[in-house]
């Protein structure tokens, strides 16, 4: 996977809201990659397990998220003209090269800047502390109808 962390690309984000109400298939949707971790395993093999954010130009109640500021926008190719906020109250975790949902040939539209990664991560790490952070976990396949 090439994708760096702070990567904005499409991916399937399935909301804490939706997999509440049952449902487990998602369109895509403009993500953020937050955090990955690359585990190499003793037979040389690696896995990639991804920490994946909702990017939306409205939060609901009860998320929170950090507001991308102009340049980041035109960095990240998101839509300058719309608000965009990164939703940092939950994440979908999600495992190369085993997901079920993440397209790696996928268009990358761009990158957030190091120092705004950092804040992104800053924020996570303190909604974790205070057990504010909800995970959806991406790993299994879709549910046929």
């Amino acid at each position: 996977m090439s994708r760096p962390s702070g990567a904005v690309f499409a991916y399937p984000f399935l909301w804490k809201a939706d997999e509440a109400r049952g449902v487990t298939d998602s369109k895509d949707r403009t993500t953020c990659l937050a955090i990955r971790r690359d585990v190499v395993a003793v037979d040389g093999s690696t896995t990639t397990h991804l920490m994946l954010l909702g990017i939306t130009d409205q939060i609901w109640a009860g998320q929170q998220a950090l507001r991308v500021p102009e340049s980041e926008k035109r960095r990240s190719g998101l839509n300058p003209k719309r608000p965009a906020f990164v939703v940092v109250s939950e994440y979908n975790y999600d495992v190369l090269p085993h997901s079920w949902h993440y397209a790696p040939g996928s268009k990358t539209y761009g990158v957030f800047s190091p120092r705004f990664c950092s804040e992104i991560v800053m924020a996570l790490k303190t909604l974790a502390t205070a057990g504010g952070l909800a995970k959806i976990d991406r790993t299994q396949a879709e549910r046929q109808p």
